[in-house]
């Protein structure tokens, strides 16, 4: 037997489905006439998943692992659409339930004896035009080796970002490599977590942080900002020496989309390209030079 399973839902609402998860770190969705090999499998968890719960009615599925994470999946495109942690106590042994009411929303949740309610906000029927929450995801070249960064985010893993260094193996050189989410509505507290983390991150010795930071009022061509908020993350910037390099506009008139690096002669081919999708920013694409084992490649 490949892994033991610790949880096992069903969703009879729209065509049976199960979901089976266990200490391998994945989630299994079957069809209970197909028993030969799941129907999907949601990657992503970094620890054994202790429990799930299906969200009939949006086609979504809750689950829990042992390091004390919260997910909600999209059971449709296979893919995690929010992770939520730090809002459970720090302790080895612990007892967890938990009931979704789906009329109004809420999930409970008792961990020991903690009971917590979280509210999911209605879907939205219209197309959404800026973000709210944000979904960050890395994808590697199978021939590189890669290690997620939870050192950089922990103690504040509310702050939207994933942290990744990639390495080329014995010979070849490594990169730390950030991507980011900073809302237009950021408490100032959330702010100052994710500027502490670019600056921690910029110890490294190469690194690149990409993402929407939300700053319209930052003239990169002057590297000068009015505003306070711009203002500080421009200090960040020229302390670490990170060089920004998006020149145009990712949505409307308006440069929020940016990559920053300290070896910005390994980007080339930078573009500002059409939007992905029903979203409202631009694709920004490029090339990143790495060396892998006296070999260059291109990310």
């Amino acid at each position: 037997m490949e892994a033991a399973a610790f949880t096992a839902e069903r969703r009879e609402d729209s065509g049976a489905i199960e979901a089976t998860a266990g200490i391998d770190h994945k989630i299994c969705l079957w069809n209970p006439y197909v028993v030969s090999k799941p129907t999907g499998i949601l990657q992503g968890n970094m620890a054994s998943v202790i429990t799930v719960k299906f969200i009939a009615s949006r086609k979504q599925l809750f689950s829990f692992s042992k390091d004390k994470v919260l997910r909600i999946w999209d059971i449709h495109h296979q893919m995690c659409i929010q992770r939520i942690a730090g809002i459970f106590p720090k302790t080895q042994e612990f007892q967890l339930s938990f009931y979704f009411y789906e009329p109004h929303g809420r999930l409970f949740l008792s961990f020991n004896n903690q009971l917590s309610v979280l509210e999911m906000k209605k879907e939205a029927s219209k197309r959404v035009t800026s973000h709210e929450k944000a979904i960050i995801f890395y994808q590697v070249k199978s021939c590189l080796k890669s290690t997620l960064k939870e050192d950089i985010s922990e103690g504040n893993e509310e702050v939207e970002s994933i942290w990744v260094e990639i390495h080329g193996g014995k010979n070849g050189n490594k990169i730390l490599i950030g991507v980011c989410y900073k809302p237009p509505n950021i408490t100032e507290i959330m702010e100052s977590l994710l500027l502490k983390q670019i600056d921690e991150a910029a110890t490294h010795n190469e690194v690149l942080v990409m993402g929407d930071f939300n700053y319209p009022d930052i003239n990169w061509e002057t590297e000068t900002c009015e505003t306070h908020k711009g203002s500080r993350f421009l200090l960040i910037t020229k302390k670490n020496y990170l060089s920004q390099l998006v020149q145009n506009p990712t949505r409307g008139a308006a440069l929020l989309d940016l990559i920053l690096s300290n070896r910005p002669d390994r980007i080339t081919n930078l573009q500002v390209v059409g939007h992905l999708g029903n979203s409202d920013h631009n694709i920004v694409q490029f090339h990143l030079s790495f060396t892998r084992s006296h070999k260059n490649t291109e990310l």
